[in-house]
């Protein structure tokens, strides 16, 4: 959800997700906490990316919403496309 700074993903298998368009200057912390199988975020509003893939545990990715859009502020092994 977009009320909490990080969400803490735990996947039973292929999970799929949304991370909606946030607020002016908002962050998220996104941490695949248990890993089962693989976590596919889709992003509304990435600034030029509109998937986050996580495939283990500990992969993190921290975001900022910045001009209308998503952006990058770190990532520990997360694919982005």
């Amino acid at each position: 959800g977009l009320t909490t700074y990080a969400t803490h993903l735990v996947t039973t298998g292929a999970n799929a997700m949304t991370l909606a368009a946030g607020s002016a200057g908002q962050f998220k912390l996104i941490r695949h906490k248990t890993y089962v199988g693989v976590a596919t975020v889709t992003v509304t509003g990435g600034d030029d990316f509109t998937t986050i893939v996580s495939d283990a545990a500990k992969q993190t990715i921290l975001l900022q919403y910045v001009d209308s859009a998503w952006i990058i502020i770190g990532n520990n092994g997360c694919t982005v496309s």
